[in-house]
């Protein structure tokens, strides 16, 4: 959709009308940009200094239906239209019945009158548009099939409507009226007058006459209601009546300047006379009970409901204009003024009593020109949120898409107003609600990114206002855990000496900061604000009570003359003490830990991963330590290091009952038995046991497994399984106990011998391959030394005669046994 119309929000007419010399009250719609992608929300007042109306945010928002619907209006100019939730039906001046899809494109079109179309009527299957027009005729054209049938009148026809479910139904019945002086409902007829407008919703028909309105109930055959016009309306055919059914029991009427509300009630049964044919003979069963009615100071174009207020499409007259004048041109030759140009069209939302809700000014295409019965408003209602109905205004040569405006709009619109504080209230109300609903995060259209760049700016704003407390306490909120952004406003904060103040809100347990920025706070510190390391309220806060469970979640403070520790940060506090150990040595730091055990063990790990031989005097106590604060981690401490009392540390995993790392400590120690009895009888890990045995690579050990297994069934399994080529499974077979019942052995001794058959297969190929292997460097070696050998002797420096071959007898070949031939002298 394009999106070049501008809305403006105001007050009411009445409150805007001017008072300066008697001249009519001109409120001016802002032209609109072509690339812009939304209606402005501006206000209809220029002047800037209009803070509190530039502010009001509108309830609607608005979009110019394009598509190929501009091509279509510069030959022809819309007279009606019906909507549905697939498509829009558009009648036109020319007689043509234009199908078009929601974006405005042209999807089918029906050339089928020869006159000015007054109304559409969509079926409720989205499957037939009937058509009335002032050539008398009444077509109902079928979207898919060939199917239109014609229903022609004498005189013009204003209105028509389709019964419910019309395409489902046989009776297929239609009612139509105009100025013919009768409604008719498919070859029935009844004088009332010129009909203006009819709405057929369930089994109720509306319909508009110059008495009044009145309500059919098809079900019972009988009107049952009569609405009149209010006293000093307008001549009926001056201005259109606008029906509107809300429900199937809610009737809207707009008519001139008239708006009323009546809702289908039940009368009490004392007062209902039913006659021996089931027909009632006195007051009808049901009556209408009008619960809203009031006046307003414009003409009602159009009328539909939104929640549990009404939407009000508006035509303001101009000042001295009265309703006789309208749409009466002065006589040729006559001295009456010239005609005035009109005013924009108005959408006004008011509640249940007509007052003043919000109200907008369209800029609509052309107008200037237009008068009240030249709009219409179609609205499409949604079945599941508020937020999703449509409303579409329409004009000759345009019509705009209206929709309410969303969580999204409202948060767009703040953000706009640079009221960045309500616009992060407005996003994490949100996130409540949806987190209540479906335990996700909300994102809206604008996404994570667009919410972060609203935090950033509220954030900017709160600095350039030097509210530099509540910049930091927004911060965790905004930020979250994105290490960048900390580092970003970290250095801020520093630029204007305000670090104190951001410190207790960085989270430095979950987040890792570079190296320059952690120093960067560090060295503040220590130069300048050596205080705040003391101080109660900083040690008290988020920083200083983060948490504590290993390494990374805090930092430490340590100087030569500041023989205290402090948790600022904390991972890159301890990786300064690991690495300048000639600084800080590690003695020294120890010392200070003595009485915080949690951060000795902080420490010594850290040092432990950056150097493994600098801290050796204190692997025993760190064995402790590891017990104590990690003992997932010990046995790869244990593993790793060698400087550690075997003994001393046996005895502390004894006392906290830590299997594993007795275990291997036992094996460690030599008695392997012991730490076998251990992995069987504690531990009950088979595979475990295996790997121990495989460690000690200790054949005794085996048949110590093999032993303590043959009572227990799982083992025995287990071991037949996992050996492997490290002990003959015969072995443990005839080791089973007889008569023991054994789950699982028959699949454990066939995977057994499969396993066999494998390994004799790959011998028996290892052998040919080796076989053949054999043979084939035999023969090699066979045919090089069946070659002839060709060997030099000496030649005498004096001698000067030609060379020439002789055979020796003493020289014979090994192989074939024949003489040399000798290259030389004779």
């Amino acid at each position: 959709m394009n999106s070049d119309l501008a809305t403006t929000s105001v007050p009411s007419s009445s409150e805007s009308e001017s008072e300066n010399d008697g001249a009519p009250s001109k409120r001016e719609p802002i032209e609109p940009t072509e690339d812009e992608d939304e209606l402005d929300d501006a206000s209809s007042d220029e002047d800037d200094d209009d803070d509190d109306e530039s502010d009001e945010e509108p309830m609607l928002k608005y979009q110019r239906l394009s598509g190929t619907l501009a091509e279509t209006l510069k030959k022809d100019a819309v007279s009606t239209m019906a909507v549905s939730d697939r498509f829009l039906a558009l009648g036109t001046h020319w007689g043509v019945v234009h199908i078009l899809d929601l974006s405005g494109n042209n999807v089918k079109r029906f050339e089928c009158h020869s006159a000015t179309i007054n109304d559409i009527c969509i079926d409720t299957a989205g499957e037939f548009v009937a058509s009335a027009s002032d050539d008398g005729k009444v077509i109902i054209n079928s979207l898919y099939t060939h199917e239109s049938p014609m229903f022609k009148h004498r005189r013009p026809i204003k209105c028509v409507a389709l019964e419910p479910d019309y395409s489902r139904k046989q009776s297929r019945n239609h009612v139509s009226g105009g100025t013919g002086e009768e409604l008719v409902m498919t070859g029935k007829g009844c004088g009332e007058g010129a009909v203006w407008a009819v709405q057929w919703r369930n089994n109720f028909i509306a319909w508009a006459n110059d008495a009044g309105v009145k309500v059919y109930d098809v079900t019972t055959s009988q009107k049952f209601a009569y609405i009149d016009r209010p006293v000093g309306s307008p001549r009926a055919d001056l201005y259109r009546c606008n029906l509107c059914w809300k429900d199937d029991e809610t009737l809207m009427i707009g008519w001139a300047d008239s708006v009323k509300i009546g809702v289908v009630k039940e009368r009490a049964k004392a007062d209902v006379i039913v006659g021996t044919t089931g027909v009632a003979v006195g007051l009808p069963a049901k009556y209408i009970e009008i619960v809203c009615e009031f006046r307003t100071d414009f003409i009602v174009s159009g009328i539909a409901p939104l929640r549990g207020q009404i939407v009000l499409l508006s035509f303001i007259l101009n000042e001295g204009e009265d309703h006789r004048s309208v749409d009466v041109l002065p006589s040729p030759g006559s001295n009456a003024p010239q005609k005035l140009l009109s005013n924009p069209p108005e959408i006004h939302v008011v509640d249940m009593n007509g007052e003043h809700v919000a109200n907008d000014v369209l800029s609509l295409f052309g107008y200037e020109h237009y008068r009240a019965n030249d709009y219409r408003l179609a609205f499409l209602p949604s079945l599941t949120l508020p937020t999703d109905t449509t409303f579409y205004i329409v004009s000759p040569k345009d019509i705009v898409v209206a929709k309410p405006r969303d969580l999204d709009d409202h948060i767009e619109f703040l953000v706009s107003r640079s009221r960045y504080e309500e616009a992060l209230a407005a996003v994490e109300s949100a996130t409540i609600h949806k987190k209540e609903a479906d335990g996700s995060i909300y994102q809206g259209k604008m996404g994570v990114a667009d919410v972060l760049a609203i935090g950033l700016k509220y954030l900017g704003s709160l600095m350039d206002d030097g509210n530099y407390d509540l910049a930091a306490q927004s911060t965790p909120k905004i930020l979250r855990t994105d290490a960048k952004l900390w580092e970003q406003w970290t250095y801020t904060f520093i630029g204007v000496n305000k670090l104190s103040i951001l410190l207790p809100f960085i989270p430095f347990s979950e987040i890792q900061m570079n190296k320059a920025c952690y120093e960067m706070i560090l060295t503040r510190f220590l130069d300048s604000d050596e205080k705040a390391l003391h101080d109660e309220d900083v040690k008290g806060s988020r920083m200083w009570t983060g948490k504590e469970e290993g390494f990374g979640t805090g930092s430490v403070l340590v100087s030569e003359d500041v023989r205290v520790l402090r948790r600022a940060g904390l991972g890159e506090g301890v990786r300064l003490l690991v690495e300048h150990t000639d600084r800080a040595p590690v003695k020294n730091i120890v010392e200070i830990l003595r009485d915080s055990r949690k951060f000795m063990h902080i420490y010594l790990d850290a040092l432990f991963r950056y150097d493994e031989h600098e801290g050796i005097l204190y692997h025993t106590a760190q064995v402790e330590l590891y017990a104590d604060f990690d003992p997932t981690r010990l046995l790869d401490f244990l593993r790793s290091s060698a400087m550690y009392k075997t003994q001393t540390a046996y005895e502390l995993c004894e006392i906290r009952d830590l299997v594993p790392e007795m275990v291997y400590l036992l094996g460690k120690m030599g008695n392997n038995r012991k730490a076998l009895v251990l992995v069987i009888e504690r531990l009950g890990d088979v595979k475990q046991a295996i790997e121990f045995c495989k460690e000690q690579n200790d054949e005794q050990l085996w048949d110590d497994l093999i032993k303590y297994s043959m009572d227990k069934p799982p083992f025995i399994i287990g071991l037949l399984e996992n050996l492997g080529s490290h002990v003959d499974p015969i072995k443990v077979i005839r080791n089973i106990p007889e008569g023991l019942p054994i789950p699982q052995l028959q699949s454990s001794l066939i995977t057994i011998m499969t396993d066999y058959g494998i390994q004799m297969s790959l011998r028996e190929g290892c052998a040919k391959i080796l076989v053949s292997d054999a043979v084939k460097l035999m023969e090699s070696l066979y045919y090089s030394q069946k070659n002839g050998i060709i060997m030099k002797g000496m030649e005498s420096e004096s001698s000067t005669s030609s060379k020439r071959f002789f055979t020796d007898s003493d020289l014979r070949c090994h192989v074939c046994e024949n003489k040399f031939s000798i290259e030389g002298k004779q």
